[in-house]
């Protein structure tokens, strides 16, 4: 049974990242989803809490009816020669990378012999421009995400959250 790890920090989860997660089932068993920067929230690269992001893939996930996944968030360490080998211990064994566009988390896996994934960088639907549509009060945000993680940015106030990141008063 080969087992994937897909890391980001989803702010927010988004349709790029949906078809990462796709794909990555087409490829593997089972699937580890990493929320790394578990730690940051309320900023304006990290809008969103651990919790947050976490129900935002999981709600996704239900809908879509997806299988064989796990979502464990991850604080940093801001080390990249331990980087590795802190995320091996906090997560089932693994044997497949999918590393989206990141070429710094590809390097320090394939540095380590895994096999990693890779794919150009799905402009339309990145999660900086997604923030940055939440800031202007733009609803065209909406379109970049999953039905479900709308939902729950509306719920949690998200886009008053980072309206007030990028304006405070």
């Amino acid at each position: 049974m080969k087992t994937g790890l897909f890391l980001g920090r989803f702010q927010p989860f988004h349709n790029g990242h949906l078809e990462v997660l796709k794909k990555a089932l087409t490829m593997v068993d089972s699937l580890v989803i990493v929320i790394g920067s578990a730690q940051e929230s309320h900023t304006l690269e990290n809008p969103f809490t651990a919790d947050e992001r976490e129900e935002m893939i999981e709600s996704t996930v239900r809908k879509e009816k997806l299988k064989n996944l796990e979502i464990i968030p991850i604080e940093d360490i801001n080390d990249d020669d331990r980087y590795v080998s802190y995320v091996e211990k906090l997560v089932p064994s693994f044997d497949k990378v999918f590393a989206a566009e990141n070429p710094l988390t590809a390097k320090l896996f394939k540095a380590k012999g895994y096999e990693v994934w890779t794919c150009d960088r799905i402009t339309s639907f990145e999660s900086t421009r997604i923030r940055e549509l939440m800031g202007k009060n733009d609803p065209k945000w909406k379109q970049m995400v999953p039905p479900p993680v709308a939902a729950i940015i509306e719920d949690v106030e998200g886009v008053d959250r980072v309206k007030g990141i990028v304006n405070p008063r």
